[in-house]
Parts: C-alpha cells; sequence; structure tokens
C-alpha cells in the first residue's frame, strides 16, 4: 500500500505469476505476456544426521518414487563442513510438489523423509534420525514452458521485466535475462 518513487524506469524481476499479478493495471500487454510463462513448483527437505548414513554417491537422480526427483550430499558440496552433521536436500519431483502444494511442511517432510530412507536402505546405506529437518515449498521453482524471448520491455510504461523463466530455468537464464532487461533500459534511456 506504499508508494516509492518517482522513478525513470523500474524492472520486475520476480516469478512470472507474480510479474503478471503485479503488471495487470498498470502494463496489461507485459502481464499478459509474462502470463504465457508456465512454472512447476518443487518441495524441498533439508535433512542433517549426526552421522553418515554410509551411502557411497553424493547425488542422485530419483526415477522410481513416488515423490522424490533428486536427493543431494549437501555437506559435500565443495567448501561446505564435511564433517557431522551430515546433510541432505531431498526434492520433490513436479507432479508430486503440484498434487500436494497445500500440505504442511511437517507432513511433507514426513513423507519425503520416510521414502529418501528406504532409498538408503536400498543403497546399502544406514537408517538415521535427522537432528534437524526442514521443508521448504518452492511455489515456482521450475520453468516448464520458457517465454522465449530474453526479457520484456515496455519502452511507453519505462518498465522491464525479467527472470529465469524467460529463457529456461537455470541460474545463467536469470544472469542472461536479467543482463537483457539492463540493456533495453539502457537503449530506451538514450545510453
Amino acid at each position: 500500500g506504499e508508494e516509492f518513487g518517482p522513478f525513470d524506469h523500474a524492472v520486475v524481476a520476480v516469478p512470472a505469476p507474480q510479474a503478471a499479478g503485479l503488471l495487470g493495471t498498470v502494463a496489461p500487454a507485459l502481464a499478459e505476456r509474462a502470463s504465457c510463462a508456465k512454472l512447476a513448483p518443487c518441495w524441498s527437505v533439508m535433512a542433517a544426521f549426526d552421522g553418515s548414513l554410509g551411502l557411497a554417491f553424493e547425488g542422485l537422480k530419483v526415477r522410481s518414487g513416488c515423490g522424490l526427483s533428486w536427493i543431494a550430499r549437501d555437506s559435500a558440496k565443495p567448501g561446505r563442513q564435511a564433517e557431522p552433521p551430515e546433510r541432505w536436500v531431498l526434492h520433490a519431483g513436479p507432479e508430486w510438489s503440484e498434487a500436494n502444494i497445500e500440505l504442511s511442511p511437517d507432513e511433507v517432510c514426513g513423507l519425503l523423509m520416510r521414502e529418501f530412507l528406504q532409498l538408503v536402505e536400498r543403497f546399502g546405506g544406514v537408517e538415521g534420525t535427522p537432528v534437524h529437518l526442514r521443508a521448504h515449498r518452492w511455489r515456482y521453482a521450475r520453468t516448464v514452458a520458457p517465454l522465449g524471448s530474453s526479457c520484456l520491455h515496455e519502452p511507453a510504461t519505462s518498465l522491464s521485466v525479467c527472470g529465469d523463466w524467460c529463457l529456461g530455468s537455470r541460474v545463467e537464464d536469470a544472469w542472461t535475462s536479467g543482463m537483457a532487461a539492463a540493456e533495453s533500459l539502457l537503449a530506451s534511456a538514450g545510453c
């Protein structure tokens, strides 16, 4: 409800559905274009264990699970503390996340941890009890259908819109989109 500005230019750098909502009355054409990008959610769980689970891998793409699609030993990443606690990041797949988008974080932790611990046993690891467990819902985590344009720009309103969803879903897509938005603003300002 607060107003800021005035500004010569503005850049909207949020997920496509949020950008469409923000721009709806100010720049309807930009809002309509942003709404063309399709994004999918992802439930993510961070689990920390006192000791090692004894798994011989650092990451695994899960193809046979009900919910999990990717697991990674976060504590094994370069520059991270390798000794206990051993930390694992669990990502649910987009279909499971969509179907369970309104579950509570505690419910998601329970469901994904059960599946994770079954995987641990299948790969010869030791089942452990987490000392830390937290779930996070990324409502707009993955770009399913990118916009196909590096950014959106409307000179008449001095607005640019950018995000990974313009080109894909990787961090380099976000960077490329942000740079394109900056270039379009500078060009429209005559710089």
